[in-house]
């Protein structure tokens, strides 16, 4: 007869998870007691990878500077796990993220696995968005050169029967400014209305 195996509850589970994740170890660095949590909720690993991933792109064009992904993250995972206020002047929050031992200390007393899911969902972020950028570039260039090229053939169809000393005339024209602008628009539109 087959042993039937006892389950474990739902309630069970959450009470394990609550209390290791509220688990708070204390740490000594440099004369500071600094509280370090075992491990974060969901919704606050979500708020550190889409913060580091997005600070890896400058705010006023959205160009990709990768030099950024290490210390944001860095900053960010001292910043989620421990007491310690960051400050929002870069030049600092790089000098935190590399503080000499101090991101060690903390991920010594983290989980690990927590920790590598972030790393990792946080790199593969970055990676998506540069490829969306990328896409949406190699999209534009697709697009100027097809209207380049329509450009080219609709300027070859109307320069046709024009020799190069009739484009000499025409060009010193309208470098003289001699070229009245309202004759050509009007003889063009005739031209398209036949």
């Amino acid at each position: 007869m087959a042993t039937k195996t006892k389950k474990v509850s739902i309630t069970a589970m959450d009470k394990a998870i609550s209390e290791n994740i509220a688990r708070v170890t204390t740490i000594e660095w440099c004369g500071l007691e600094i509280e370090v949590t075992r491990m974060i909720p969901f919704n606050e690993a979500v708020v550190l990878i889409e913060n580091a991933a997005a600070a890896c792109f400058a705010n006023e064009d959205s160009s990709y500077m990768p030099y950024v992904l290490w210390p944001a993250l860095r900053a960010g995972i001292i910043e989620a796990y421990t007491n310690i206020t960051m400050p929002s002047n870069p030049e600092k929050i790089y000098a935190f993220a590399y503080a000499d031992g101090l991101y060690d200390k903390i991920l010594a007393n983290v989980n690990g696995a927590q920790i590598d899911d972030i790393i990792s969902a946080t790199i593969e972020m970055v990676k998506a968005a540069v490829d969306s950028k990328t896409s949406a570039i190699s999209k534009e260039m697709s697009d100027i050169h097809s209207y380049l090229e329509n450009l080219d053939s609709g300027l070859s169809d109307v320069l046709s029967g024009v020799g190069s000393d009739d484009l000499k005339k025409l060009i010193s024209a309208v470098n003289n400014g001699a070229l009245d602008e309202d004759k050509v628009v009007k003889a063009y539109l005739d031209t398209y209305k036949e």
